[in-house]
């Protein structure tokens, strides 16, 4: 078994999708993901001050003398939720999905649950500048020249902590429960698993106005008539993104499956949002007019607006489907880090006449001249670290591959003769009442069903590994020596009737995916 990034393998040639960019039916798109851009989400003209991100991935944002607006799950435009006209300065969502607001030169309003109308908590009149939820369910909230106050019960009281005043501008709340607070025309402050000081951070003087903290420990803060700048995993120093100068005033997050998020109002401008996470997917519009909807999100909601078609062509490798094929004329180059620690490559469902790998650790350089659809290279070692560069060519036509697998491999047993191979057909047939057939192709599924015999004192070390990864697609190699006996898919079946003496005969039915 083997369970589980690029070089020069051509793209699919499809324009990226852009957030205030209107699509027509049936026009297709590519989302890259990685960092990108801020691109302008077209929000209309306004005075927006404060954003926040709900654990339903609804997202909010307040206009300094205006509304609070509201898009609903991350997709589409932003609904004018009719708070009432004030100087809505910050906004914090709480995992209870409570939403928080604050008003400068005013109180602390919040909407539980996420439904219905705000509420004052009756605060006290103050200049509320920031806020933010930790994931313990604290409140904090910070006051422009004067300290940062905190609720441990929901917004039911607020009481200060008693740190230095200052120009409090902006908060945000990490995963692992660090509280960041930044200054105005100061530094950035740090208050270490939400105990004790806030700590200078020495981010450097800057009109600091707003932060957000992502998923995956990322920290951002933004600068009025600055740009955005990033603290990676939550450590060393914040990095410049070169977003332009803007009137940047606040930054949320906002998660949805494998999907982020980076939102950032402009005061006196729009909402702009980036992605963070790794897509490389087409995706097609299903209606006319399209604007706003991010596909990756918008995919997953009851009536979407876009269809997933497939991932690019050069991720196609990595997408846990065999059937879509990567393809390139001039032979394709992949250049991998894999992360951990692997000794096993799989390169399934090609079309191919030579395969080389070569690995830096370890020091190995394989070439391996076959017509065969799947490979598989045992036996290489490589470190986390290992950069692995795999080449195939194709001296006969186009150079194909379906996946790539990278991964350790274990040994079950042996297997006993004549194991059986069958395949699952997905194509439909249909005939009219003229005997004439209408087939609509599609993807098929590889079956293996086998034996092995297991080792004495084996078999619940490898009941105990095939439990590991029965929702995990791993590849099954029967015999290396015949494609039809290596199978990329899940355990749907074993049985043995253990042996007390001896060795134990496992049966097991492999059901590859397409």
């Amino acid at each position: 078994m083997i369970g589980s990034g690029a070089g020069t393998v051509p793209e699919v040639e499809h324009p990226e999708w852009a957030g205030g960019k209107t699509y027509n039916a049936l026009q297709k798109v590519i989302v890259k993901g990685a960092q990108g851009a801020f691109t302008d989400f077209v929000a209309g003209t306004k005075d927006w001050q404060g954003m926040t991100a709900a654990p339903n991935s609804d997202v909010y944002a307040c206009v300094w003398g205006g509304s609070i607006w509201k898009q609903t799950g991350g997709v589409g435009l932003f609904v004018d939720l009719v708070a009432g006209n004030k100087n809505w300065s910050s906004m914090a969502s709480a995992p209870n999905s409570d939403v928080y607001a604050c008003v400068w030169g005013g109180s602390i309003w919040k909407q539980t649950g996420g439904t219905g109308a705000f509420a004052d908590l009756a605060t006290g009149s103050k200049n509320w500048a920031g806020m933010t939820a930790a994931p313990n369910g604290d409140i904090y909230a910070c006051v422009s020249t004067g300290d940062i106050w905190i609720s441990t019960d929901a917004g039911v009281s607020f009481s200060a902590i008693a740190d230095t005043d200052r120009d409090w501008y902006g908060m945000a709340a990490a995963p692992n429960g660090d509280i960041y607070a930044c200054v105005n025309a100061g530094s950035i402050w740090k208050r270490t698993g939400g105990a004790g000081a806030f700590a200078d951070l020495v981010a450097g003087n800057k009109d600091w106005q707003g932060m957000a903290s992502a998923p995956n420990g990322d920290v951002y803060a933004c600068v009025n008539a600055g740009s955005i700048w990033k603290q990676t995993g939550g450590t060393g120093a914040f990095v410049d993104l070169v977003t332009g100068s803007k009137a940047w005033s606040d930054l949320t997050v906002s998660s949805n499956g494998d999907a982020f998020g980076v939102y950032a109002c402009v005061y006196g401008g729009s909402i702009w949002v980036t992605n963070l996470e790794v897509v490389h997917k087409i995706y097609e519009s299903l209606v006319g007019s399209n604007i706003g909807y991010y596909p990756p999100i918008d995919v997953k909601q009851t009536t979407p607006k876009w269809l997933e078609v497939s991932s690019t062509n050069k991720w196609k490798v990595f997408d846990q489907k065999t059937s879509s094929q990567m393809e390139a004329a001039t032979g394709l180059v992949y250049t991998i880090t894999p992360g951990v620690v692997h000794d096993s490559i799989a390169l399934l469902n090609l079309v191919a006449t030579s395969i080389r790998v070569v690995g830096t650790s370890a020091a190995y350089d394989t070439t391996v001249s076959t017509g065969a659809k799947d490979i598989v290279l045992t036996n290489l070692g490589g470190l986390a670290a290992n950069v692995l560069t795999i080449t195939i060519n194709n001296t006969a036509g186009l150079a194909k591959c379906g996946e790539i697998v990278i991964g350790t491999s274990s040994t079950l047993g042996t297997m006993k003769p004549h194991p059986v191979v069958s395949m699952q057909n997905y194509s439909t047939k249909t005939q009219d009442v003229f005997g004439d057939w209408t087939i609509v192709a599609r993807a098929s599924s590889e079956k293996l069903n086998c034996q092995i015999n297991v080792a004495y004192g084996s078999i619940d070390t490898v009941i105990n590994l095939i439990e590991t990864y029965k929702t995990t697609p791993v590849v099954w190699i029967g015999n290396s020596s015949y494609s039809c006996l290596i199978v990329y898919g899940f355990t749907k079946d074993y049985s043995a009737p253990v042996a007390t003496i001896g060795k134990t005969i496992l049966s097991l039915e492999i059901e590859g995916i397409t």
